[in-house]
């Protein structure tokens, strides 16, 4: 079984078509979705709870004292039943279509990542500066880090659940995903990259900052981690 789980905070535009383009794009593959809402405002838990008559592998968790992105990944592997597990963002900016690919890429590999910076891929998100720092930070990580692996802060990604014995999310934002990477490489996991392209969201507004100064703050979090990890090589 795989399980693909949705961290989720204000999506009410994007919970119901990101759940029916994946449970089409898993349809011949036993699967769960699981949707972690931090108690949105605007209803994102009670819209899906109202599609789990419709699609009866959907599984919904509503955090009412928690908001954290890394938590909710967190809380979502707990509960997964599936020997794989994957999540991707809930703003239909990451193609659920692609699961396919990284399912049959999985198969001969520990983790399977989507990536903006392989060939055939493209980040053409509208944001100039998020993607130019975005592109700045993963060229850092591949000089510090591990050079084979180009996209340290997909956020989308697939691999096997029993990694979480040995590892668990850390941070506050992005930068978990630039650990993950990092603990991924220390244990000697095979991690493919497949290409996607990364655009805008559909509905709502993003999460991530758009103004320089927040990408500025942002950007020193990735910064701190990438160096704490490369000290501790």
């Amino acid at each position: 079984m795989i399980s693909i789980i949705f961290p989720t905070y204000n999506e009410s535009g994007n919970i119901e078509p990101l759940i029916e383009r994946t449970s089409k794009a898993l349809k011949r593959i036993q699967h769960e979705i699981i949707v972690v809402d931090d108690n949105s405002p605007d209803k994102t838990w009670q819209l899906a709870e109202k599609l789990q008559n419709k699609f009866p592998q959907l599984k919904v968790i509503r955090r009412t004292n928690t908001r954290s992105l890394t938590s909710a990944i967190n809380d979502g592997i707990n509960m997964a039943k599936g020997s794989m597990v994957g999540w991707m963002d809930a703003d239909l900016s990451h193609p659920p279509e692609l699961l396919n690919t990284m399912i049959k890429a999985v198969k001969n590999s520990d983790a399977v990542v989507a990536s903006r910076y392989l060939q055939g891929a493209a980040d053409k998100r509208r944001l100039w500066l998020q993607v130019m720092l975005s592109r700045l930070i993963n060229k850092l990580c591949q000089l510090l880090l591990n050079s084979q692996i180009t996209d340290y802060t997909s956020g989308y990604i697939l691999l096997k659940k029993s990694y979480f014995k040995k590892l668990k999310l850390k941070g506050d934002y992005g930068e978990y995903f630039i650990r993950l990477m990092a603990d991924l490489s220390r244990l000697e996991a095979k991690i493919k990259e497949v290409p996607y392209i990364n655009v805008n969201r559909v509905y709502g507004q993003s999460k991530t900052a758009t103004n320089i100064l927040g990408l500025i703050i942002r950007g020193r979090k990735y910064l701190f981690v990438m160096i704490n990890l490369w000290l501790k090589k």
